[in-house]
């Protein structure tokens, strides 16, 4: 038999119910509370039981003309002269909490939307008002972060004529769907369905905002590209640069949206694959060099030998930052140094934990500016006045640096430089892991062999920029050599005739020098010691920041054995020094400059690609699957600056007509198409290969970038895959891997 509910039984489920409740008599003093309301506003039964309601109603401390009271005023009101229920629109009020002793109170801000329901007898008098809270504060600041994220992106639009008046117009829709969503009444589960909905919508809109930006970014990337190899005359190459330059801005501010949104929904995945951190750190000042050079700082890449060379990790991520991090440094320091350095913080049998650094001499920051450094989109005084960035970068290393299970941070003085570092573990390979015992035993130069020729050798380091003579000590010193470092070409020259002068010292076998110092330069110190018969058969060996062809017969005739462009590689100063120490002395001295060089260099830095008349004409035939007009002639142009014949198919029923009638060796296909997309087209091409038994490798050319982008291009059948906006280098490298010569 059914139980019937007894008053007790009607009082718990009121006070036990999991929204906020209070009850009203006609006089609007509160007869009864839930326990929710009482938890929600740190208030006692006690206290509100028998007050009037405006006297127990929350505080609004901070806000002199909230409107609170008045709405609720005017709700009760209509709910006595009609007897019927009323809702209040959504209200930011401050709610208390206690704090974290438990008895001070501080204040929060929440977001309720009440609801006033009568209850009447059975004479339709009114009796009681039951005050229902519904809490939407979750909601409301989700739609609010939603509303910022979307201004920053008309923001970026505005580089952009015709992309300005695209975004224009897609922020008037966006508003106008904010404006009907404050509308959040009656039901609490259609709020809450809402808010679900609106995470998947986020995602989508990105990416859909994505594809329509790097579609016509491709054509104006694509075709600035191509006109940079046609030998413009010097005032046109200045505006094509310009074009490319705002637009490789641009995809920039696109890419760490992106980024970001990603981070923020917890869906940014890591690459994990094998890397070399020599080659890592060593890529970034090869990359950065030319805007390093610019800006006359000289790159000093440095990373300790006793780092392991074979790591698992996120190369891709790892090189965001340092680039990031490294870009700042340059883009804040004038004829000055910045080093980019890797260090080892601990090693065990599995992984190792290494910190990477980025030290400069310039402007410095303030103890104000450090505090909100790495807030998405905020920037200091001095970045705004010198930079027009977004402020992402940071905030978005910072966060990938923290998802490979390390921190970011900064060490910066005003007007004295700044360090940027950061620390990431990182799994040792198989072979690389040994026991902490053993790790502690390790020599530091276990990762460069051979090296028993540097054992005792005394290099004399000359160089007047700190970061450099610095790095150059470290390496020389781990490899065994006995390593004396001075700034100064007078200095050195001491050192070395004290070292012949001084009876059972041992003289210095090499010298590495800097071609530009103040007082005595390189070159003078060079003719110096070739004159000097006590000091002549010492190796020299030049630094040089000049990345031309003839550096090394210009050292050569200047006295010189051996020369290295800055930045310079690890590998290239061991195979360098390694060469000189295998010559035999030479006898022709002083004065003799025409020596043996074992001289290791760089190509030079910009060197361009050969021009297209230049290119040998290939045979393969290419086509290119795209219904965008202009994306078509960025295709074909850069195709055949690379000397291959291509076609073009604007949908995939005309590139299945196409394969009928010609053989190619590739297909470049876009995935968003009309009719028949990109991954149906490949189907129908691998369903019809199944028959004939060949396979055409096909390459993704899509501007579909978002998580998941590659592996859905993949499983669909194709090979590669190539995101837009494209270069002529990413083109090339990729036919390269899928047409080898």
């Amino acid at each position: 038999m059914a139980k019937i509910l007894s008053a007790a039984d009607f009082k718990l489920l009121f006070e036990k119910a999991p929204e906020p409740y209070l009850v009203l008599d006609r006089d609007l003093y509160i007869v009864a509370v839930s326990e929710a309301y009482l938890a929600a506003t740190v208030t006692t039964r006690e206290g509100l039981l028998g007050r009037y309601i405006f006297e127990a109603f929350p505080d609004n401390p901070d806000e002199a003309g909230a409107t609170g009271v008045r709405n609720l005023r005017e709700s009760l009101e209509y709910v006595l002269e009609n007897n019927r229920p009323h809702a209040i629109a959504v209200q930011k009020y401050d709610i208390r909490v206690p704090g974290p002793d438990g008895r001070t109170l501080s204040f929060e801000e929440r977001y309720w939307s009440p609801v006033n329901t009568p209850v009447l007898d059975d004479h339709g008098e009114l009796q009681f008002i039951i005050h229902r809270v519904q809490d939407l504060t979750e909601f409301v600041k989700l739609k609010q972060s939603e509303q910022e994220s979307k201004n920053l992106k008309v923001e970026a639009y505005a580089k952009s004529d015709q992309l300005e008046r695209e975004m224009f117009q897609r922020a008037v829709e966006i508003q106008e769907q904010s404006r009907q969503l404050r509308i959040l009444n009656e039901e609490l589960k259609v709020a809450r369905d809402k808010a679900i909905d609106s995470s998947k919508f986020k995602s989508e809109f990105l990416a859909s905002m994505s594809h329509e930006i790097r579609t016509p970014m491709n054509g104006i990337m694509g075709m600035a590209s191509i006109l940079l190899r046609q030998g413009l005359p010097s005032h046109l190459q200045e505006h094509v640069l310009t074009i490319r330059d705002a637009g490789t801005s641009l995809l920039t501010v696109i890419n760490s949206i992106l980024d970001l949104s990603k981070i923020e929904a917890g869906k940014l995945e890591l690459d994990i694959a094998e890397f070399d951190p020599v080659k890592l750190v060593e890529s970034v000042a090869d990359l950065l060099s030319e805007q390093a050079h610019e800006k006359r700082v000289l790159l000093v890449p440095f990373v300790c030998p006793s780092i392991p060379r074979r790591l698992l990790g996120d190369v891709g991520r790892l090189r965001q930052i340092i680039v990031n991090l490294t870009g700042n440094a340059i883009k804040f320091s004038d004829h000055n140094e910045v080093q980019i350095k890797a260090e080892l913080l601990d090693r065990n049998s599995k992984n190792v934990l290494l910190k990477f650094s980025v030290a400069d001499r310039g402007i410095g920051l303030s103890e104000k500016e450090l505090e909100k450094l790495f807030q998405p989109f905020a920037q200091s005084e001095t970045t705004v006045n010198k930079s027009s960035g977004t402020g992402l970068g940071l905030s978005i290393s910072k966060r990938l640096a923290e998802l490979m299970a390390g921190e970011m941070g900064v060490e910066s003085k005003k007007g004295q430089g700044s360090t940027f570092w950061f620390t990431v573990r990182l799994r040792l390979l198989d072979d690389e892991k040994v026991t902490e015992d053993q790790a502690k035993k390790q020599e530091a130069v276990q990762n460069i062999s051979p090296f028993n020729n540097f054992e005792g050798v005394r290099v004399l380091i000359v160089d007047d920029e700190d970061y450099l003579l610095e790095a150059l000590a470290q390496y020389t010193s781990a490899w065994g050599m006995v390593t004396t470092k001075v700034h100064s070409a007078r200095e050195g020259l001491k050192k070395l005739i004290e070292a012949t002068e001084t009876s059972g010292k041992t003289p210095y076998q090499i010298v590495i020098a800097d071609l530009l110092m103040p007082g005595m330069n390189g070159i003078d110190m060079a003719r110096a010691i070739r004159e000097d018969s006590r000091i002549c058969n010492t190796k020299l060996v030049l630094l040089t920041a000049n990345g031309k062809h003839n550096t090394r017969e210009q050292a050569l005739s200047l006295g010189f054995d051996a020369s290295l462009n800055k930045p310079f590689k690890q590998s290239q100063l061991f195979t360098s020094l390694n060469s000189l120490l295998e010559q035999p002395p030479v006898a022709d001295c002083p004065g003799a400059v025409h020596r043996q060089a074992a001289t290791v260099h760089r190509a030079p830095e910009g060197a361009d690609a050969d021009s297209e008349s230049d290119q040998i004409t290939r045979p393969e035939l290419i086509l290119v699957v795209e219904d965008h007009r202009i994306n078509q002639q960025v295709a074909l142009l850069v195709l055949r600056s690379l000397g291959f014949e291509a076609h073009t198919a604007e949908t995939g029923q005309v590139a299945m007509e196409c394969l009928n009638t010609h053989d190619y060796a590739l297909i470049f296909m876009d995935v968003q198409m009309p009719i028949m997309n990109g991954y149906e087209t490949t189907q129908a091409i691998r369903r019809k290969e199944q028959i004939t038994g060949r396979h055409i490798p096909i390459i993704a050319m899509t501007a579909h970038v978002t998580a998941g982008s590659r592996e859905d291009c993949l499983t669909a059948g194709m090979d590669d895959y190539l995101p837009k906006p494209i270069t002529p280098e990413e083109v090339q490298a990729m036919l390269n891997k899928w047409l080898p010569v």
